[in-house]
Formats: C-alpha cells, structure tokens, sequence
C-alpha cells in the first residue's frame, strides 16, 4: 500500500494513514509487529562536498553504483599499463566501519576473490579494500568479542583495517588519512565508498 504513516495507534496496535492523492485517508492498519524504517542521511562531518565523490549505500541504486564502480575498476585496470594507475583503480576506500561498511567491505573482498583468475593482466589479489575507522574497532556498536570476529573475517577476505584513522579531506583521486598521533596520509584511489555517520 502507498501510503503516508500520519500516527499510531499504540494501545489498539494500529498504523494510522494520512490522506492519498486528496482523497479520504485510508483505514488504519492493524499489526502484530510495528517496525518504523524513517530512513537516514550520512553524516560527513561537516563537509557536505565528500558527497561527490563517495559513493553510498543507502538505497538499492547506491548497491547497483558500488557494484558497477567496482567491477569498471577492476576491467579499467586490466587495460592500464601504468602500474601507478593500475594500483590507484585497484584500490577501494570505504569509510565508517559499522554494520555497512563492514559488510561493504566484505562484499568487495568477496567480487575480488570470486573473480580472481578471470583477468590476463590483473591478479586481482593485488586489490586494495581498505576499511577507515576513527575509533578503535569496528563495529563499536557491537560486543567486543564481535567486533574481534568480524575484523578477523574480514583480514581474512584481504580486507585491511585502518583504526584509528579519520578522513580529512576526500576528492575524485585521492582520501587523505590522519592517524591519531596526528600524520597524514594521501590515498590514491577512484572508488571511495561512505559508510560512516
């Protein structure tokens, strides 16, 4: 049903509905169970312009984005003869190491592994996924013990994990790092994809 949720009902477990169209609102819709998906925004700190350049993973477009980034690298690279070029196309950032950008990052690992072997001139084993975080682990939210097993599958997909470590500046070729004893890092890389906030 198309519709615009305009209360609930929570005693009678009811979903109220506005008007559709300028019609008479619908009739409430009783339920067992209420789930309440208002969507989100990223957050980017401050620097709305990393949009841009960062794509993410909000909606199915986005995943169908990633997906197509993804894979044009890894053919892109395939045709490079120069080995900077080639190292910057196979080198995927991803930012924010929460429930998405874990498993972001573990998707990725799993296209370069599954399409290992389908190149002449790439070892896709020579990938970058890198993983950024500010805090201390990934997923923060989670128990600790968590936490220590989703970073191990994820050193296990060739995912590196770099904690500690936030962005400071993101354009269309580079994420520039900085770690918490305060140096910086310029990243060269065409495919950053944002997960954090």
């Amino acid at each position: 049903m198309l519709a615009d949720v305009s209360g609930f009902d929570l005693e009678n477990r009811l979903v109220l509905l506005g008007p559709i169209a300028g019609e008479q609102a619908p009739q409430p819709i009783a339920y067992d169970t209420l789930i309440v998906s208002g969507g989100a925004r990223y957050n980017y700190f401050g620097h709305d312009q990393w949009q841009r350049s960062a794509t993410d993973l909000k909606t199915l477009e986005g995943a169908f984005t990633i997906r197509r980034k993804v894979l044009e690298a890894l053919e892109a690279a395939e045709l490079e003869a120069d080995p900077e070029r080639r190292a910057e196309l196979l080198t995927f950032v991803l930012v924010g190491a929460g429930p998405t950008g874990v498993e972001m990052a573990g998707q990725i690992g799993e296209i370069a592994h599954d399409l290992n072997g389908d190149f002449r001139s790439v070892n896709v084993d020579d990938a970058q996924i890198l993983l950024v975080e500010a805090g201390d682990r990934v997923l923060q939210e989670f128990p600790p013990s968590l936490s220590a097993k989703a970073l191990r599958s994820l050193q296990s997909l060739g995912v590196t994990v770099r904690l500690n470590q936030a962005v400071t500046d993101l354009d269309d070729g580079s994420v520039t790092l900085r770690a918490a004893d305060g140096s910086e890092q310029r990243i060269r890389t065409q495919t950053v994809v944002w997960a954090a906030g």
